[in-house]
């Protein structure tokens, strides 16, 4: 009895013995078939992700924080009647005592309304005598003001080529140079880049306190 059930156990174990042979077999040969990556080809596939995330990015749409370039500055030396800087079509330049406008001289007139907020300084006296002028821009304001690359520029400023009518509205207060912050309409800037004392110029449009 006790010899025909170690027979039986020893059948048994052959058989599980044939079954893992047989499992192990079709293991080795399924992952024979499977292809290992080398290193170019992880490199390549690195590469078509890294192509494709750059052309996801170049679709992107700007935000409006990516319209409003707080450094809208061209060459002066370059530039031409026609071009356009923002909102602004420049309309003549040239420079002190010459025909051609350069880094160290130069007068660019502009045409285009913009709209913009700062401060309102009035001064009647000196050696420029009366003006209504513009100053402290805020940061969307300098945004639309265009700018030489061969100036720094703290913050853009100008004043009112129009006097009387500047003074009708916004001048409220004859006696202080302070006349408090106002949005106004502007047109026909004209940057004054030459090396005497002057300043840039702008016709109001309109003003809205």
């Amino acid at each position: 009895m006790r010899l025909n059930e170690r027979g039986n156990l020893t059948i048994a174990l052959i058989v599980v013995l044939v079954l893992l042979v047989v499992l192990t077999s079709a293991l080795f040969s399924k992952l024979a078939g499977i292809k290992l990556l080398s290193r170019s080809d992880l490199s390549n596939q690195t590469k078509s992700v890294s192509q494709k995330d750059t052309g996801d990015q170049k679709n992107l749409t700007p935000g409006p924080s990516a319209v409003i370039d707080s450094t809208i500055k061209f060459d002066v030396e370059k530039a031409k009647v026609g071009d356009t800087i923002g909102k602004m079509t420049i309309t003549k330049l040239g420079g002190y005592k010459a025909d051609k406008a350069t880094n160290n001289s130069a007068f660019v007139n502009f045409t285009g309304q913009v709209t913009i907020t700062g401060e309102v300084d009035y001064s009647h006296g000196g050696e420029l005598g009366e003006l209504v002028c513009m100053k402290n821009l805020d940061s969307e304001s300098q945004a639309k003001m265009p700018k030489l690359t061969s100036q720094y520029y703290v913050s853009v400023s100008f004043c009112f080529d129009d006097l009387d009518n500047a003074k009708k509205l916004l001048v409220k207060n004859l006696n202080s140079e302070n006349q408090g912050q106002a949005t106004v309409v502007i047109d026909d800037y004209a940057i004054d880049g030459f090396p005497i004392e002057g300043y840039n110029t702008a016709k109001l449009i309109s003003a809205v306190r």
